[in-house]
């Protein structure tokens, strides 16, 4: 908990750089469900628009913190 603290107060006063995508994992695709045959199906990942990564920026750690109460 201590080390996750001060890599989110590092990050946040460091703002550069690039990080993994938090939403494909650094996959650039995201899978999907396909209703008609029941399978899933690679889609873009329209948060990195399939690179694997984002710039870090506020939105990103605003993001992050976000998803971080999800997990």
């Amino acid at each position: 908990m201590v080390k996750e603290n001060l890599l989110m107060f590092n990050l946040k006063t460091n703002m550069s750089g690039k990080i993994i995508c938090p939403k494909c994992n650094g996959n650039g695709y995201v899978h999907s469900f396909n209703h008609d045959d029941r399978k899933k199906i690679p889609i873009d990942c329209d948060y990195c628009n399939n690179q694997g990564e984002v710039d870090i920026t506020e939105d990103v750690m605003k993001d992050l913190e976000q998803m971080k109460g999800i997990n």
